[in-house]
């Protein structure tokens, strides 16, 4: 599947390059630029460090699907998913319309419905892999340089999903329109 990031549901804090492929957050440009407010645009809520999340441009409803992020030099950061009519005011991976993979300097975990689950990566990863597969409602994520599993999500899903990304440092580069990679689903790894 390919697809870029989505400007309109964005929070006012991020800028994009490379055709919306590439994401960062600008707090003090995000002060002089012009943002429309939509009812899709993430918004603060009671986040002290902000809420700078952003979702794929594209809802999927079918199928499997495999993308990859480089999350650079990024220390703060979210990947995964969530319904696209996930509530714009509340972090991905609190609710139970979302289910993310959340990095924090040398601290690590996935969160669903607020529930989190630590994880010990080391080293870090440079880029993650996501695989979706809908229909089996799991969520895969990957060290996409050794295709190291790192946790699968199993749950069932009842409204379009869209790919859903957050970050406080650094920058995220997607890279998507990757075929899925059938050896993938057969890693080994903690899941939910």
């Amino acid at each position: 599947i390919k697809f870029k990031f989505d400007p309109n549901t964005a929070h006012r804090s991020l800028k994009f390059s490379n055709k919306s492929t590439v994401v960062s957050r600008d707090v003090e440009g995000a002060k002089h630029r012009h943002v429309p407010k939509r009812p899709e645009r993430f918004v603060d809520g009671p986040y002290r460090a902000g809420n700078p999340l952003v979702l794929g441009d594209v809802a999927i409803t079918s199928g499997k699907h495999y993308w990859e992020i480089s999350v650079n030099e990024s220390t703060i950061y979210i990947v995964g998913i969530a319904y696209r009519s996930t509530r714009r005011d509340e972090r991905l991976g609190d609710n139970a319309t979302s289910w993310i993979l959340d990095r924090t300097g040398n601290d690590y975990e996935t969160r669903h419905a607020g529930k989190p689950h630590k994880l010990k990566l080391d080293p870090h990863p440079v880029r993650v892999g996501i695989l979706l597969d809908y229909e089996a409602g799991r969520v895969s994520f990957f060290d996409a340089e050794t295709r190291r599993k790192l946790y699968t999500f199993k749950d069932h899903f009842a409204n379009p999903v869209c790919p859903a990304f957050g970050v406080w440092d650094g920058e995220l580069t997607l890279h998507t329109g990757l075929k899925a990679i059938r050896d993938l689903e057969n890693q080994p790894s903690f899941s939910r």
